[in-house]
């Protein structure tokens, strides 16, 4: 109200919603107003540190919540990570269990293959080499079976880590919503 701003204010007018300084309560334009003291409303030293009390009970509360939020989250990562690792080995542990089969039946294959040959060698001479190009394309066919099965095995594996991981980031974002409404809504 005053042009100079350096005047120290003592109450506040609730009609006229102004401070006023010495000044305005001499002019008696506010004697009728509701009006209060300033100083009176001021808290004193107790009631300060009961308000820092409590600000600080807020902030300590704040802090666990985002410190247990964070762990919740940590958990659920480590517990992602080491469902993938899981899914991971046992990919392996079927590839290895379908390298050793592969193994296997190029190894019958192959007596079959030797087998064969002597009962033809000792027969006709030339249908060796029918065998032979017979021999060949069984184990093209054995390979290309085992490395569809792998494939299959890899494009179910990266299924389930996909679900799995959609899974712990729905759970994440569940955690993080939650937390994040308990924060928010702690006053």
């Amino acid at each position: 109200m005053h042009e100079n701003k350096t005047k120290k204010f003592i109450n506040y007018c609730f009609d006229c919603k102004l401070h006023l300084c010495k000044e305005c309560l001499k002019s008696k334009i506010h004697k009728n107003h509701n009006k209060i003291n300033i100083f009176e409303s001021q808290p004193d030293e107790e009631e300060l540190n009961i308000i820092k009390n409590k600000i600080e009970n807020y902030s300590n509360n704040i802090k666990n919540i985002e410190i247990e939020k964070n762990k919740k989250i940590k958990d659920l990562q480590n517990l992602l990570n080491n469902d993938i690792e899981i899914e991971n080995l046992n990919l392996q542990k079927k590839i290895k269990i379908n390298r050793i089969k592969n193994e296997n039946e190029l190894n019958n294959n192959n007596n079959k293959y030797i087998n064969d040959i002597m009962e033809i060698k000792r027969k006709y001479e030339e249908e060796i080499e029918i065998r032979k190009i017979k021999y060949e394309e069984e184990n093209k066919n054995i390979n290309n079976k085992y490395k569809l099965i792998d494939n299959k095995e890899i494009i179910i594996n990266n299924n389930k880590i996909k679900k799995i991981d959609t899974n712990y980031n729905n759970k994440i974002n569940n955690l993080i919503y939650i937390y994040d409404f308990k924060r928010d809504n702690i006053f």
